[in-house]
Order: structure tokens, then C-alpha cells, then sequence
């Protein structure tokens, strides 16, 4: 795995893949706990990743004012359902386009689409099983790929892990959580302060960003890899 430079004392704690019950049927995680429990966990702010749904800009301005007095940094991706090479459907985050996509659309219009526009599109937990993309990463140019996601076994995190090897992308970590108890469980600590969408996306772009679960380093992870030991990531299952 390539060494990439690192400033940790400009670092930003995000938790770039969550749902809410506000526009994700699946989750029971009401907004306003979100901004409490992030806290709670310490981060710095949260992307909200409703499926196949954008938060307008006025709703997510009431939220963001509520965040406001906690220092809590909110924005809104979306998480979209697409077709792989084989057809198998998958999961992809994309973070920088404010407005609703078409799902199921095959991986590379979605790509073509998404780079168009300036935004980033990030394989969701490509490793899963369930709505997994699995090699489709080394197929095509995404942006950048979930490494860490709090739906993994540990066989799929140590597989993932792997990839890190052999992409030449951004990696991220994300909880993806629909309950308050998996917010923050996997994190994005990016490299630069974080400010707004655009900030995400050019880090991004720029792979100024790690996964982490707590504070793990780089360093971590190849040990990780090396003794085939999970406990290294020091995971908390719950908030405290």
C-alpha cells in the first residue's frame, strides 16, 4: 500500500454514511438524534446518505442550524442503487450533486454522469455479500472506495483491507448507520479542515482522507493484515 502524506493536525472526523428516517423507509434514525449522538461520538460533522434522495437545501438548512450551536458539520450525499458488470446490483455514494438520481443505472453512465458534474462517486461497501460490487472496483474508476463499513464481517473487513493495496483511489470509512447505536462506528478522517460538500469532494479527489475505526493509522492497518487480527481496530459497539 502506498504511503500517503498525512497532516493530522488539520484532521476532520466525518461519518460520511448514514440514513435517517426522514427520507430512508429503512432506518429509524430520527435527524435530531443524529445530532446528538454524533456528538456524543465526537465528530466533527456527518453526510447524511438518504437512498436515492438528496435533503433540499432548505431542510437541511433547519438542521444544520440546529447542529449549529453543537459545532456540528451536516451535508447531504445520497446512496444510489446501480447494476455491475454481471448485473448484480451494488450501492455507490455519491457526494457533490444536489439532485436525485435514476437508480439502477449501469455503473459507468452513472460514473460518466457523476464526474460530469463535478461530484465524487464512492463504492459502498463493495465487499458485502448483499449489494456488494466485489471486483467491479478494479473494473472501473471510481473516485474512491468504502473500505471499513459497519455492515462487514470479519472476513469481508480483512478482504477489504486488502484492496487498499492494489486501488489507486480515495479510501473511506463510513458507519452506515440506521440506528443511533452504529453512528460513528466507522469514520473518514480527512486530512483538511471540512467546511462544506465542495471540501469533501475535493478531498476526495485529492485522497486527503483515511478510513478509521477510532483512531486507527495507517500504520494499523498493515499490522492488521499482517496478523489477521481485528481487534486492532479497538471498535466501540456502543455509545457511551
Amino acid at each position: 500500500m502506498k504511503k500517503r502524506k498525512i497532516e493530522m493536525k488539520k484532521k476532520s472526523i466525518f461519518d460520511i454514511h448514514l440514513h435517517t428516517s426522514r427520507y430512508s423507509f429503512c432506518s429509524n434514525l430520527l435527524p435530531e438524534d443524529l445530532i446528538k449522538y454524533a456528538k456524543r461520538r465526537n465528530l466533527d460533522g456527518v453526510v447524511i446518505t438518504e437512498h436515492g434522495k438528496v435533503w433540499s437545501q432548505s431542510d437541511l438548512y433547519r438542521l444544520q442550524e440546529s447542529a449549529e450551536k453543537d459545532n456540528l458539520k451536516i451535508f447531504s450525499g445520497q446512496e444510489i442503487r446501480v447494476l455491475g458488470s454481471d448485473g448484480r446490483e451494488g450501492d455507490v455514494l455519491v457526494y457533490g450533486i444536489n439532485k436525485d438520481f435514476e437508480e439502477y443505472l449501469p455503473i459507468d453512465e452513472l460514473l460518466k454522469i457523476v464526474d460530469s458534474e463535478g461530484g465524487v462517486a464512492v463504492a459502498a461497501h463493495p465487499r458485502r455479500n448483499i449489494l456488494g460490487l466485489h471486483d467491479d472496483i478494479y473494473l472501473y474508476q471510481f473516485h474512491g472506495v468504502e473500505i471499513l463499513n459497519s455492515n462487514y464481517n470479519s472476513d469481508e473487513i480483512l478482504i477489504s483491507l486488502n484492496d487498499m493495496k492494489y486501488l489507486n483511489c480515495a479510501f473511506t470509512g463510513g458507519s452506515d448507520a440506521h440506528s443511533i447505536d452504529r453512528i460513528g462506528r466507522y469514520v473518514t478522517i480527512f486530512y483538511e479542515p471540512i467546511n462544506s460538500i465542495e471540501d469533501i469532494v475535493k478531498a476526495i479527489r485529492k485522497k486527503k482522507c483515511f478510513p478509521a475505526a477510532g483512531f486507527i493509522t495507517e500504520e494499523k492497518i498493515g499490522e492488521i493484515l499482517e496478523k489477521k487480527n481485528l481487534e486492532i481496530l479497538n471498535i466501540k459497539q456502543s455509545i457511551p
